[in-house]
C-alpha cells in the first residue's frame, strides 16, 4: 500500500469508501519486500545472516521498504545498507554454483587459448577442409 502519509489507513479515497461501506479491501504488499528477501539472501550465502552486522543490515533493509521514507532518507538508508552489506561479508567466503565454477573454466579456457594463438587451423567457409 502506498499511501500519502505513514498514518495513512488506505492508499487512496475510493478505498476508503469501499472500507467505509464494509466492501473487503486489499491490502497489497509494498514492493520493498523483494529488497528484505535478496539481503536476506546476500546474508545467508555469505553465512552472516546472524552477525550483528547481518541484523543491522536486514534492519535497514526493512527500514528502506517502508513507504514512509524521503528522498533523502531513501540516498542515506541505501549508502547505510551498501556500507553495512560490505562490512557484513568481508572476508566472507562465498560458495559458488556449480554453473558459475564451468563458466569460469570456460573462460579460463578461452583465455588460455587466445594467449597463445590459435594452432589449429580454421574450418568452415575459406579455411583448408
Amino acid at each position: 500500500m502506498e499511501g500519502r502519509r505513514a498514518s495513512a489507513r488506505f492508499c487512496q479515497p475510493a478505498c476508503r469508501k469501499r472500507g467505509a461501506r464494509g466492501a473487503l479491501v486489499a491490502l497489497l504488499p509494498s514492493a520493498g519486500a523483494g529488497l528484505v528477501a535478496a539481503v536476506r539472501a546476500e546474508l545467508v550465502a555469505a553465512g552472516r545472516a546472524d552477525s550483528a552486522l547481518g541484523q543491522a543490515a536486514l534492519g535497514l533493509a526493512e527500514r528502506l521498504a517502508g513507504s514512509a521514507n524521503t528522498g533523502s532518507a531513501v540516498a542515506a538508508l541505501t549508502r547505510e545498507l551498501r556500507a553495512t552489506l560490505e562490512a557484513a561479508t568481508l572476508g566472507a567466503t562465498v560458495q559458488e554454483s556449480p554453473l558459475e565454477r564451468l563458466r569460469d573454466q570456460m573462460a579460463d579456457r578461452r583465455r588460455a587459448v587466445a594467449a597463445r594463438g590459435c594452432e589449429r587451423p580454421m574450418r568452415g567457409p575459406g579455411g583448408p577442409r
